[in-house]
């Protein structure tokens, strides 16, 4: 639930911004330093860090037994974790703030979704996302797809990454009518295909046998690795890492060139 909307950013000192903020979504607008809000919570997020770093490792020196979990321990042993992390703790920092960073959780998110494109059982070309935008990370999801026809020879693995606010609950998408013999995929305007493999299977290999895809994305949602296994003889692809993140070389030319026609005055 959605209680107010904080506005962020010199741009949103313009009042039609407010205004129009209002009018769209009928919640409270409110605007508060909107020059420093992301620095300060930046400092205030990494604050909260480590002190729990350090209650972390105060766990782990004092009181092994309990693998790391401050859940396991008494009210006694927790007391004496806090001062023991107290001493070592930033001048300024308060028993309280430790206590409100024992039962504090920070989720990361994706910014963005992470599918590959596969056939669904119509024969319709589709990308399945197995990380959908918002999905909390770090993440690890396998998903079984399979083969479409007796001896097939190759699965072609296109690991897409897709970036739209309407792909957040989305399990898979019917992909745009394809042209030509190509072998390029046509994809929506906000999907790009960022890597790819081939993985080749055993003769023989019936219709409807598994072919197992795993993602793996980092906990800053900037390291995506793919991996992909055929089940009757365990053949697997070379595993795709990728910083999900970076320009594309297209990227950077383009980039290049709007840079080299600005001019200061």
């Amino acid at each position: 639930n959605i209680s107010k909307i904080l506005l962020v950013g010199g741009s949103t000192y313009m009042p039609q911004i407010r205004t129009r903020l209002e009018k769209e979504y009928g919640l409270p607008v409110q605007l508060f330093d909107p020059d420093l809000a992301v620095a300060k919570g930046a400092a205030i997020h990494a604050h909260t860090l480590r002190v729990k770093n350090l209650l972390q490792e105060e766990i782990d020196a004092l009181y092994p037994n309990a693998g790391g979990d401050v859940n396991r321990l008494t009210d006694s042993e927790r007391n004496h974790v806090i001062s023991a992390a107290l001493e070592r703790a930033p001048k300024g920092t308060t028993r309280s703030e430790f206590e409100k960073a024992i039962g504090k959780t920070v989720v990361n998110c994706s910014s963005k979704a992470f599918g590959i494109v596969a056939l669904d059982r119509h024969d319709n070309l589709r990308i399945f996302y197995l990380i959908k935008k918002n999905s909390q990370v770090p993440a690890n999801v396998e998903r079984p797809f399979n083969t479409t026809e007796y001896n097939q020879k190759i699965v072609k693995i296109r690991v897409i990454e897709s970036n739209s606010d309407d792909l957040e609950d989305i399990e898979d998408e019917l992909l745009p009518e394809q042209t030509g013999g190509s072998g390029q995929v046509i994809l929506p305007p906000y999907a790009t295909e960022i890597g790819a493999r081939v993985l080749s299977l055993p003769d023989g290999l019936k219709a409807g046998s598994p072919i197992n895809v795993r993602y793996f994305l980092s906990e800053n949602g900037g390291q995506l690795r793919v991996e992909a296994e055929e089940q009757s003889e365990g053949r697997k692809i070379d595993p795709i890492e990728m910083q999900t993140t970076a320009l594309s070389q297209e990227q950077v030319h383009q980039h290049s060139q709007i840079i080299d026609m600005l001019r200061v005055s």
